[in-house]
């Protein structure tokens, strides 16, 4: 039993350091070596190790003596053509699909097929030969209830090259081009590559007709694709050399004058012109803002500070003639005038901010300047009021050794802030659309006032028309 196991160590050495010439000398010692290791093994065969490790000579002649180690799985249930899927060994590939074609479409014990593991690696040349062989075998998906196809896979490990020789194959097939994998409903390979901000694959994949049309068709988000690509392309642009010199004369100073002027009106129209799609970016981040911002608010209904009252009493000297009642606010009762503040300043901000979820929860406010603008001055209402519940707090719960310093400072700090909202928030937003709604109903007064004159043109010319043919017939008479 020693030397048989001798003699295995000795053909897994062979293996590793691919030498045939070793392996040739053990076969003629013991020609039923290979087929007792083969049968004892429990990990990996030597065709296992020299397929991982490249060695095309050796696994050729392991294939000639004993073909059915090509069946072989190791203790992860991977067959030789897996690793040499991985390895990227092109003709070693080709030497394990002629002796056993349906390895192709084993699965290990991840579920994946030798084509994931080559697609995963970047190797194109071994996809090739993988495709040509079975080419359904790009269909499979990967058996780990992911439903992750290869072009997930190519995506994920960002394996361009691999993806476009993939996406070639079955570029008709609009509905795998399109499926979705991942937890949950799962993403396309569009949405996973948007995501994992691989702009030249997704440039890439947008030049699809199938896979553009799904993504517009969901929020509209080629759209927004396109214009970042854009963005990117303008970004990534050579800008051309300045031209040289030329001897000109000097401007005057009444051009220079002029082209200031210009200068400062382009500007002031750029800082009133609504910007484009700032509310479908910025959309996740208003929609937590506002999520936190009623969550605060209505915890501090449930929690009000300084607490709440743990049963009726009336011996307080916050009560006086009345009885506090368990489960009411303490300070209630302490300073009702101030609370009473804070509870009508904290219920404005959270009713503003339920407002804005709303708003962005329907949809409504990316379709038009009316919905951006109640947005935005809805956000500016929720800030504001929760500013001022927040004053009210301090005043409530600040000593008064110390309250008139604190307030002080806090006045101050909450008066620059409406200052800087109303400059560059409510009023430059209010601004922005009240400019848009003069555009708007000045189109419409020209539309109409044309639609009149052309009212009135057509009615003189009848008039003229039966006053002739009036004439006519009596010069007739």
């Amino acid at each position: 039993m020693e030397i048989i196991r001798h003699g295995e160590d000795e053909v897994y050495e062979a293996a590793c350091s691919g030498c045939v010439e070793s392996l040739n000398a053990l076969i003629e010692k013991d020609p039923h070596i290979l087929i007792k290791l083969a049968l004892t093994t429990e990990t990996e065969t030597p065709l296992h190790i020299s397929a991982l490790l490249g060695h095309l000579e050796f696994t050729k002649t392991l294939l000639t003596r004993i073909p059915k180690l090509a069946k072989a799985l190791n203790s992860f249930r991977r067959t030789p053509l897996h690793l040499a899927s991985a390895g990227g060994h092109k003709e070693i590939v080709q030497a394990l699909l002629s002796a056993y074609p349906e390895a192709c479409l084993c699965r290990d014990e991840k579920g994946r097929i030798p084509l994931h593991y080559a697609a995963m690696r970047g190797e194109v040349e071994v996809l090739k030969e993988l495709t040509r062989a079975n080419h359904d075998s790009v269909y499979l998906t990967v058996d780990n209830g992911l439903k992750e196809t290869v072009l997930h896979l190519c995506v994920k490990h960002n394996q361009l090259e691999c993806l476009k020789f993939l996406v070639q194959l079955v570029r008709d097939e609009g509905e795998f081009l399109n499926s979705k994998a991942g937890s949950d409903a799962g993403m396309t390979i569009l949405q996973l590559a948007w995501m994992r901000g691989q702009i030249q694959t997704v440039r890439y994949l947008l030049s699809f007709v199938v896979i553009r049309a799904e993504a517009t068709a969901v929020n509209g988000m080629s759209s927004i694709m396109s214009d970042v690509l854009e963005i990117n392309n303008e970004n990534d642009r050579v800008p051309p050399p300045p031209p040289p010199a030329a001897a000109e004369p000097s401007p005057n100073r009444s051009a220079k004058k002029k082209k200031g002027a210009k200068g400062w009106k382009k500007k002031l129209t750029k800082c009133f012109k609504y910007p484009k799609q700032w509310l479908e970016d910025s959309r996740a981040m208003l929609m937590v803002v506002a999520t936190v911002i009623s969550t605060m608010t209505f915890q501090a209904v449930i929690s009000p500070p300084g607490g709440v009252w743990q049963e009726n009493n009336t011996n307080s000297s916050y009560c006086h003639e009345n009885e506090c009642i368990a489960g009411t606010a303490v300070l209630g009762y302490a300073n009702p005038d101030y609370f009473l503040l804070f509870i009508k300043f904290n219920t404005i901000s959270f009713l503003a901010s339920v407002s804005v979820t709303l708003l962005l929860v329907s949809g409504y406010a990316f379709h038009n300047r009316i919905g951006k603008w109640l947005l935005s001055m809805a956000m500016c209402v929720t800030l504001t009021f929760m500013a001022l519940a927040y004053l009210r707090v301090l005043y409530l719960v600040v000593p008064e050794a110390n309250r008139d310093s604190v307030i002080s400072i806090s006045h101050a700090c909450f008066y620059l802030w409406i200052v800087l909202l109303v400059i560059f928030s409510s009023v430059m937003n209010t601004i922005r659309f009240l400019i848009w709604m003069v555009k708007k109903l000045r189109t419409a007064y020209v539309r109409s006032k044309s639609c009149l004159q052309k009212i009135i043109r057509s009615r003189s010319f009848s008039r003229n028309a039966s006053i002739d043919s009036e004439e006519n017939a009596a010069a007739g008479v």
